[in-house]
Parts: C-alpha cells; structure tokens; sequence
C-alpha cells in the first residue's frame, strides 16, 4: 500500500505478487491489484478478474463491484 500510494506501482505490484503467492485469496490485495491495472496500467480486462475475485469471496464488497462495473 506504501508503495502504491508513492506512485511506486511496479513495487506495489512486486509486493502485491508477493503476497498473493502466500495468501491467494488475500482480499485488499486482489483489490489493489486491480485498482492497478485499472488506473494505471489500463487493463481493463486484468482489472474486470481481479475484481471479480474479490466479488467471489466477498459478494457484498460495493467497491468491487462498483470497479468491476467501470
């Protein structure tokens, strides 16, 4: 999160792998992760399964939602 709010995304992302590979289903980092490819990288179809998994484990999370619908 640090590193995301510096506009360090490539270290975000290095951390947020990081972590996904010790937590798979590590909610706030699926989010950010799609947070990323959405705003940064413009990968919407990226972001569209990042969200998504979150919306998986968590139906009732309104901002997955709410991104996975932009």
């Amino acid at each position: 999160w640090f590193f995301q709010q510096m506009d360090s995304v490539r270290q975000a992302e290095k951390w947020y792998n990081a972590i996904l590979l010790v937590d798979s289903v590590n909610l706030n980092t699926l989010f950010n992760m799609g947070y990323l490819a959405y705003h940064f990288h413009k990968d919407y179809r990226t972001a569209t399964v990042y969200f998504a998994k979150c919306i998986q484990y968590r139906p009732n999370d309104a901002d997955a939602w709410y991104m996975r619908g932009l």
